[in-house]
């Protein structure tokens, strides 16, 4: 009956806040953001935008765009799908 649901790879980013509060970054079928993070990086959410940010870029090839969340080669300054700028 749900054989199907429970052989879809869930991945989880755990994140914690400096005043002690614990949020997830969830996906399905999708080790992209779970690959991303990496233990102990510091992240700024943007509430507007309901999106992380990582704060330290300086090791990432790539760039999530905080308006559609598309996948972009950090070295661009706009966002290859809906050409908002991207924040470095």
């Amino acid at each position: 009956m749900s054989t199907l649901w429970s052989s879809i790879p869930r991945y989880i980013v755990a994140i914690n806040s400096d005043d002690g509060k614990k949020y997830q970054i969830r996906a399905e079928n999708n080790d992209t953001v779970y690959n991303y993070y990496q233990i102990g990086d510091r992240v700024c959410y943007h509430q507007g935008l309901n999106s992380y940010e990582n704060y330290d870029k300086s090791r990432d090839k790539i760039i999530f765009c905080n308006v559609c969340a598309s996948q972009n080669d950090v070295r661009d300054d706009y966002c290859s799908q809906c050409k908002c700028p991207l924040l470095k």
